[in-house]
């Protein structure tokens, strides 16, 4: 028979309230420890900073066969792109 958890010697995780044996690096339901933090949410949640981050252009870049066209920042590049063919077209009709 194993000893109850009050005969073991640790503590309770602060950050998911599992006990850990003293001696355990890692917390075996949650994963904190010594090294990430034992109570620090962040560092065990990753913040990816979604704020900045547009679907789209990722998308665009990682997969160009399947980008779709109606995509915002395919239009800015295809606009762009119309522009400078045009400011082209213009320079070369004047050279003449």
């Amino acid at each position: 028979m194993s000893p109850s958890r009050k005969s073991q010697t640790g503590f309770e995780c602060p950050h998911c309230g599992s006990f850990v044996r003293s001696g355990a690096r890692v917390c075996r339901e949650c994963g904190a420890s010594d090294e990430y933090g034992w109570g620090d949410v962040d560092l065990l949640e990753p913040d990816y900073g979604d704020d900045d981050f547009d679907y789209d252009e990722f998308t665009a870049r990682e997969f160009p066969d399947q980008a779709s066209s109606d995509s915002p920042s395919i239009k800015k590049k295809t606009f762009i792109a119309w522009i400078v063919l045009a400011l082209l077209a213009a320079l070369i009709v004047s050279s003449f």
